[in-house]
């Protein structure tokens, strides 16, 4: 059954007409609905679950498991993405986030290991297309932040943090609303949660959740701040300069902001105008914008009293979306849209059990806390390790770690994690054996010592 086919066994008045995007979680399309003259739009996006089908094969042949077995592993991905896309149904209630109308889920009907979600949405052009075609001004910039900000007062009513705000999550109707979309990796902030996960995409997330400590709902008004500086620095967020940019230079960009370093002025918007994104994007998350009502009062009270800079044409240079010369974008994504990488299967827990001590030492380069959070999260810790202070040579061979990673497999990964652990454990092994052994000499000697005192302390009473 073709991608038609099954979309039509769903939604049979709706006809496909194009292809408008794809990616890693799917492929999403323009359908349309006539009747009785009328013509409606919506965009139809497809999700395979496994998104990868080399993993199954992988998985077979690694861990030797069965049809039942992938599936029972695959099967709480699916329930998670039903989840996910049932909370973003209930938020698109509000006018600036994406309305789904309707979603349903098939499992592979040819009894192979798969699932397709169907997800039938509101049609939107991306940030990026509207800028193309029409480009932007001031106003439609404060507006475009007013709107994702009431978006985010939406999603603090449900207790939900977005953690992934970047330009290409951000959309637009044909009435210049502007839209929050894509609620894969949202997060429900539960009360008094603790240590909650890193997920997003680094070049956006706020230092504090990309160095693994606690976070809160202004994580996302650090990364919209970061979202309007680019758009007022012809594209190009903070520490990229006018030069080139490089991997090199994409990464000291990043080490700066999670160090600190005060963000240099964008090449538009003037003192006020920054004053206020420097507040949404303050490196202390007690010195930002606590709620996102504060931040769009204060954008709203700028609009007011800087009128005549509304109309002014902001100078955008290559477009927002696009992947900026030879920087490459590094993204963490939660369980509920990666390749499986939520719950291994019990076979696979098994031999990661074998990393189960407190602290990898030796030749190993992450400090164990959680097997299961720090393999799905390896990336994104291994660069936390790099930028944190005192760490040396572990910091080194993290940063290594990540290169690797980029052209590895995480299979290749896990499997190294594995071997270090084989390793650390045979050392272990050899290490205890030695102390049980030198601890037994020790205790025969003592005991003879002992033995000798008795039998000359028997030797002086008979004399005595």
């Amino acid at each position: 059954m073709d991608f038609r086919e099954l979309i039509q066994s769903v939604w049979p008045d709706w006809q496909v007409k194009a292809v408008i995007g794809q990616g890693s979680y799917g492929t999403v399309f323009r359908a349309v609905k006539e009747k009785y003259g009328v013509i409606k739009e919506s965009a139809i996006k497809l999700v395979h679950i496994p998104t990868d089908d080399n993993q199954l094969e992988q998985l077979r042949q690694s861990f030797h498991l069965s049809d039942k077995e992938l599936k029972d592993y695959f099967y709480p991905e699916v329930v998670k993405l039903m989840e996910e896309v049932a909370l973003m149904e209930k938020l698109g209630e509000n006018e600036h986030c994406i309305h789904i109308q309707d979603f349903d889920v098939i499992e592979d009907p040819n009894g192979n290991v798969g699932w397709n979600l169907l997800i039938r949405m509101e049609l939107l052009d991306s940030l990026e297309s509207r800028i193309i075609r029409d480009g932007m001004n001031f106003g439609e910039m404060i507006s475009l932040g007013e709107d994702i900000l009431s978006a985010l007062e939406n999603c603090e009513i449900h207790r939900i943090i977005h953690r992934d705000i970047k330009p290409a999550n951000i959309f637009v109707n044909s009435n210049g609303v502007y839209k929050l979309g894509d609620f894969g990796i949202a997060k429900n902030l539960a009360l008094g949660s603790r240590n909650l996960s890193h997920r997003g995409t680094d070049n956006y997330a706020a230092p504090e959740l990309c160095l693994g400590k606690e976070y809160s709902y202004n994580i996302d008004i650090y990364s919209l701040g970061l979202v309007i500086y680019q758009l007022l620095n012809k594209n190009k967020r903070p520490f990229f300069g006018d030069g080139k940019i490089t991997s090199i230079l994409s990464e000291e960009a990043y080490r700066k902001r999670l160090t600190g370093e005060t963000f240099p002025p964008p090449a538009f918007g003037g003192d006020e105008l920054f004053a206020l994104i420097s507040k949404m994007c303050a490196f202390d998350p007690k010195e930002r914008f606590q709620r996102a009502t504060e931040a769009k009062k204060a954008l709203q009270i700028y609009r007011e009293q800087h009128e005549e800079k509304m109309d002014t044409i902001l100078e955008l240079g290559k477009p927002v979306n696009s992947k900026i010369q030879s920087e490459k974008e590094s993204s963490h994504i939660d369980e509920s849209f990666s390749q499986g990488h939520v719950k291994y299967p019990s076979k696979v827990e098994q031999k990661l059990g074998e990393c189960s001590s407190d602290t990898v030492h030796g030749d190993s380069v992450y400090e164990k806390k959680n097997i299961d959070n720090e393999i799905n999260d390896f990336e994104g810790y291994t660069r936390s390790l790099y930028y944190a202070e005192d760490l040396g040579k572990k910091g080194k061979d993290a940063k290594s770690r990540v290169d690797r990673l980029n052209t590895e497999s995480r299979y290749i990964d896990i499997q190294d994690c594995l071997r270090d652990a084989k390793s650390l454990k045979k050392r272990n092994k050899n290490n205890s054996q030695e102390d049980i052994t030198v601890g037994f000499l020790f205790t025969l000697i003592a005991i003879i010592i002992l033995v000798c005192i008795i039998l000359f302390w028997l030797d002086a009473m008979a004399l005595w």
